[in-house]
């Protein structure tokens, strides 16, 4: 369960790293009609850090896939929409869905060698 999961007044988001609130954190959210008087909802949303990758076990495996990959690091959010990429974004790549451990491991099963 990630620190905003199952509360409705917060909106998270994953930020490019080299904006501001690099590390994450909360800000609140209201809006005005004229630049001048603004809501006072209370409502926040919270900007969370990119995750980084420090090892991956095993680090190769046979070409028909299905190896279980862990994936260590920090920063692993909870999700449902949490993945893994084999190949780059440019080589096409194969996304494929990743298991969350905790927030600093995530499995991955490598899928096949593209032909």
């Amino acid at each position: 369960r990630t620190p905003y999961e199952g509360e409705s007044d917060i909106i998270t988001r994953v930020v490019r790293e080299g904006r501001s609130h690099r590390k994450g954190g909360v800000v609140a959210v209201e809006v005005s009609t004229n630049g001048a008087d603004f809501t006072a909802s209370g409502k926040t949303y919270a900007y969370v850090a990119l995750p980084t990758v420090s090892s991956i076990k095993p680090p190769r495996g046979p070409a028909k896939g299905r190896t279980e990959v862990l994936v260590q690091g920090t920063g692993f959010l909870r999700s449902s929409s949490l993945t893994c990429r084999f190949g780059g974004l440019h080589d096409g790549g194969e996304v494929t869905a990743a298991t969350w451990f905790n927030d600093t491991c995530i499995i991955c099963i490598a899928p096949p060698l593209p032909k």
